[in-house]
């Protein structure tokens, strides 16, 4: 079986808001290319025609998602910039201002972001898992696993959270607490292909490749596209998840 441990290091959450550590350099690049010499303006859409109400916050967040959509970034942090300058507790232009600042990189003032977004509202564990996501991808793994403790006592059955401070807790060589929370996925969810993917992953990346293989081919029986979706390692398409989001946008509704 030929070794997982560089997929294991890709955000493992199949849907999330963002792909916090597989954003290439080359789309990077790409976007502050775009953005080089792009300005946003007050009372006018990207095109350079007239906005009905260049002081409404929703309009700028608007503008925002599609500037993400464009990838241009640097366009959405300042759209989003507008939104939370008329809106101040608008968490959802928070939390979607940080998701571009990771598109760009820019994992400090995402960081910040993020705890804006979290003293809004502290009872919403999304912020707290994109900011452990985040925080994983700064290699400031001991700060990750507190948020994803964080999130795991807002939300006890979101698995996902367990999974990424497994990650953190590799990363720590705390390898029987990430083992042990990856087993207990694969108990509570046995049908779960991504479950034993997750667990072969963190085996193979301890080095135990003799235990990872039947986990190997348990994810594979289970799902036989698995290792064809984990092969492509393509950012996820903001255009499909802004569809599949509810109206308020990236940020769900707190419990």
């Amino acid at each position: 079986m030929a070794s997982l441990s560089k997929m294991f290091l890709l955000p493992l959450i199949i849907g999330a808001a963002i792909a916090v550590c597989s954003v290439g350099a080359g789309s990077v690049a790409a976007a502050e290319g775009k953005t080089q010499d792009s300005t946003v303006k007050a009372g006018e859409n990207k095109d350079g025609s007239k906005v009905a109400d260049p002081t409404d916050s929703e309009g700028w967040k608007t503008r925002a998602r599609e500037y993400i959509m464009d990838r241009r970034y640097n366009d959405a942090v300042k759209a989003y910039d507008r939104a939370t300058d008329l809106k101040p507790n608008d968490i959802v232009a928070w939390f979607e201002k940080a998701i571009a600042f990771r598109w760009l990189k820019k994992d400090d003032q995402a960081v910040e972001v993020l705890d804006k977004a979290i003293a809004l509202n502290p009872g919403n564990a999304e912020a707290y898992k994109v900011k452990g996501r985040t925080l994983i991808c700064m290699e400031r793994f001991e700060d990750a696993v507190k948020a994803y403790d964080k999130a795991i006592d807002l939300k006890p059955a979101d698995i996902s959270a367990g999974y990424n401070k497994a990650v953190a807790l590799l990363f720590l060589h705390r390898e029987d607490e990430a083992m042990s929370i990856l087993d207990k996925a694969v108990v509570a969810n046995p049908e779960n292909a991504e479950a034993w993917y997750n667990k072969c992953s963190a085996l193979d990346f301890c080095g135990r490749s003799k235990e990872a293989e039947p986990c190997f081919e348990k994810a594979r029986s289970l799902d036989k596209n698995l290792l064809k979706k984990k092969d492509e390692n393509e950012p996820y398409d903001y255009e499909q998840i802004l569809r599949e989001r509810q109206p308020g946008g990236f940020f769900p509704d707190s419990d």
